[in-house]
């Protein structure tokens, strides 16, 4: 990681450019350097590499719990009409340090287990049976909305 971070401007987000072809915009801040701060919502320092992400995670000097904080910048009537999912945010795994983080992971990963995932190989192969069978009649397909979408849903 970067000692000094680079200061980026995110301007470029959230413009009709960016929701046509975002690629671009993410590969420069991957080929930024460790922390980097974005000057959008009052700023922002974000990491994007794995392995800057993982040590930051790591770093017992940073928390997790900052769902308070995610709705602070909004104007006072939004602050209210968010705070319910601030509230809920909360209330997430991801938003808990170690050790209450560390505990309800070893719970959650055996049922991430390679036997635990090998056991869902026939429901998931009759699924994408039953969604592919009326695909098959047509010459063309668009796979994000005929397919990917359902699967991932059901």
């Amino acid at each position: 990681m970067s000692d000094v971070p680079v200061p980026l401007l995110a301007k470029e987000f959230f413009t009709q450019e960016f929701l046509r072809d975002p690629y671009s915009t993410y590969r420069r801040y991957l080929d930024g350097r460790g922390l980097q701060y974005i000057d959008i919502h009052g700023g922002v320092w974000a990491v994007f590499k794995h392995a800057d992400c993982s040590t930051f995670l790591r770093d017992p000097r940073l928390s997790a719990k900052r769902t308070s904080t995610l709705i602070d910048e909004f104007p006072a009537e939004k602050q209210k009409e968010f705070s319910e999912l601030a509230r809920t945010l909360s209330l997430w795994m991801l938003f808990f340090d170690a050790p209450e983080h560390t505990r309800l992971r070893k719970l959650m990963n055996k049922g991430f287990s390679p036997a635990a995932i090998e056991s869902l190989r026939p429901q998931v192969e009759k699924l994408v049976e039953r969604l592919l069978l009326p695909l098959r009649r047509n010459r063309q397909i668009d796979l994000l909305p005929q397919f990917a979408h359902p699967l991932q849903l059901t």
